[in-house]
């Protein structure tokens, strides 16, 4: 298999391992966080899709005031990356500030920008379509016997929280709906509306499941969107968000696939990632609910990203420690045979 393009993570002997990566909605930007060395530094790469080059490189120091647990989004346009986590205060992580800190690094100019947001735990943020407001969740932490779940709205460009709310359920991820004004929610066993502007929590868009469920969309404005669970079988619900109803269901038994981090990938197809190396690459198809395509990978690949044209893929090499574009087809092409 020869890469498209080779992008090089960290060079030396230690540790490099990407463990965020993600585009920009434009589909211009790729963003890549990786832990490399120890006492774990955290390196930003950000990458043109276009040119395959790098935009720049920003690295956390590994002595003194460094984030971990981190999570990252670059805004829409992909000027600017917005980072989340902890801050530990000494260089091996026996000790942090309780509070979470968010950043704002402006990409052209290197500028980093801070605020404090709500208390360490397990934190995601979620960047809206107008590059201006975040949404930082805290989904409860390892420590306390009863969790909390809240909900932390930030002006990006004042830094400051506009308004912070405790949920009686985590929220598992955010779809945006601009055009609407509005964005579907995963809200512990539900999906409800939260409206952008006044960032009020609406309607149920579909009844109550039995599980948790994370959703997927192939088009801001499509009323269909996929919401997935894994347990001894994936299940993939086709949720009509304007009937506000399941309208299919899809079971998918563990030897197909073990990962609800499902993605759109061209016009018809959801990708089912492997959980591990070992995993095989799933494309399922939304409209007839088949599995089209699978491709397996070697034991130094791991699927990272698919790229934004639907066409190919994003792979992280432990042996090189490198991310390497890759073309689709002659990777599914050669699952083929392997299976003849």
């Amino acid at each position: 298999m020869t890469p498209i393009a080779t992008i090089p993570l960290h060079q030396g002997d230690a540790l490099s391992i990407p463990f965020k990566v993600h585009c920009s909605a434009d589909g211009k930007r790729l963003a890549i966080l990786n832990t490399f060395g120890l006492p774990y530094a955290q390196q930003l790469i950000v990458v043109d899709t276009e040119t395959h080059r790098e935009v720049g490189r920003w690295a956390f120091p590994p002595v003194g005031r460094h984030l971990f647990n981190l999570d990252m989004q670059l805004t829409p346009d992909g000027a600017a990356c917005v980072l989340v986590g902890g801050v530990l205060t000494d260089p091996f992580g026996q000790s942090y500030e309780d509070d979470c800190t968010l950043t704002r690094l402006d990409l052209a100019t290197g500028e980093r920008r801070r605020l404090k947001v709500g208390p360490v735990g397990y934190n995601f943020v979620s960047v809206a379509p107008d590059g201006r407001t975040a949404y930082v969740i805290v989904n409860g932490n390892s420590e306390d016997p009863v969790q909390h779940y809240q909900l932390f709205v930030v002006d990006l460009d004042a830094m400051a929280v506009l308004e912070a709310r405790t949920l009686d359920a985590p929220i598992n991820n955010i779809l945006y709906r601009p055009a609407e004004g509005r964005a579907l929610v995963s809200l512990g066993r539900d999906v409800v509306s939260l409206d952008l502007a006044s960032h009020a929590f609406g309607e149920k868009l579909c009844p109550r499941f039995n599980h948790p469920y994370l959703l997927a969309a192939f088009a801001p404005d499509e009323d269909l969107v996929y919401a997935a669970y894994v347990a001894s079988k994936v299940v993939v619900k086709t949720i009509d968000v304007r009937r506000r109803s399941v309208v299919a269901q899809h079971d998918f038994s563990w030897g197909w696939t073990a990962s609800t981090n499902i993605v759109p990938f061209g016009p018809d197809h959801l990708i089912f990632p492997p959980s591990s190396s070992a995993g095989a690459i799933c494309l399922w198809n939304r409209r007839t609910g088949a599995i089209d395509h699978q491709a397996g990978l070697e034991d130094h690949l791991i699927l990272s990203a698919p790229h934004p044209d639907g066409e190919r893929f994003y792979l992280f090499d432990y042996r090189d420690r490198a991310m390497k574009l890759v073309a689709a087809a002659p990777l599914f092409a050669r699952g083929r045979e392997r299976a003849r």
